[in-house]
């Protein structure tokens, strides 16, 4: 998933081909899980772990490595910006000003978008609420048995 997430701008139809590659893997794990296999015994977690990490570090360092790549390959960037000038150097300085722009933009936008995505749903909290006011109103009734 690294390689797609920060070379996407170079070869846009990797994610494509990734994608593709992924659901024949899926297909072929399927038969050999259906046919081949008994059934794996079902293991809960309470998340994804350590995963969340990772992906959220790679998500965070993909918006400079894109924006860099954007940079340094894109040839229609000072067109964009409608940079009239023959002095290279100036050139590069607007290209450069309007990447970092760009790429903070785009960290706050991921960061603000983060922060408003809930980690748990509603309805989970609304049911975990449901199941220990049940459990309290049992142990409740519990301990006004064993008081009488």
């Amino acid at each position: 998933m690294g390689f797609i997430v920060f070379f996407s701008p170079v070869f846009p139809l990797a994610s494509f081909f990734s994608l593709i590659c992924n659901l024949l893997s899926l297909q072929s794990e399927m038969n050999a899980f259906a046919y081949n296999n008994k059934r794996p015994l079902a293991i809960s977690a309470s998340g994804i772990g350590t995963w969340n990490n990772v992906l959220s570090f790679l998500s965070l360092i993909s918006i400079p490595v894109n924006c860099g790549l954007i940079f340094y390959t894109s040839d229609s960037l000072p067109r964009l910006l409608d940079i009239e000038t023959n002095d290279e150097y100036k050139k590069v300085y607007y290209m450069l000003g309007f990447t970092i722009l760009l790429e903070h933009g785009i960290l706050f936008l991921k960061m603000v978008i983060q922060d408003l995505i809930a980690d748990t749903p509603n309805a989970i909290i609304k049911s975990r609420r449901i199941r220990y006011n049940k459990i309290d109103d049992i142990t409740h009734e519990i301990e006004q048995e064993c008081e009488e």
